[in-house]
């Protein structure tokens, strides 16, 4: 049953023109300014923070860096640390290795 409605909704859409498919890294990419999807598509493996998240963590960071702001960051309930990876990769882009 489950088949068939989803056949139906597939079709409904193409006869609109609208195409159906996974996401894929270039969908993903695609939004995201280039010079981060090397960070992105190294830690996503990693993490378990959405590609979106793991963009508006890197533009925190050189925000942070920016305006010269002092302390340290933590990330608490880490899985594999991939947020954390994309926090340092940043920071070492960025020359600001002091943290």
């Amino acid at each position: 049953m489950m088949h068939y409605i989803k056949l139906a909704v597939i079709w409904v859409f193409n006869y609109f023109g609208y195409k159906i498919g996974k996401k894929t890294d270039e969908y993903f990419l695609a939004d995201i300014e280039p010079k981060y999807h090397n960070i992105i598509s190294q830690v996503r493996p990693e993490t378990m923070t959405t590609e979106e998240r793991i963009y508006a963590l890197i533009k925190a960071i050189e925000h942070i860096s920016q305006m010269k702001l002092q302390g340290d960051i933590v990330e608490c309930g880490v899985w594999r640390g991939g947020s954390m990876l994309a926090v340092a990769q940043t920071l070492v882009d960025l020359d600001d290795t002091n943290r």
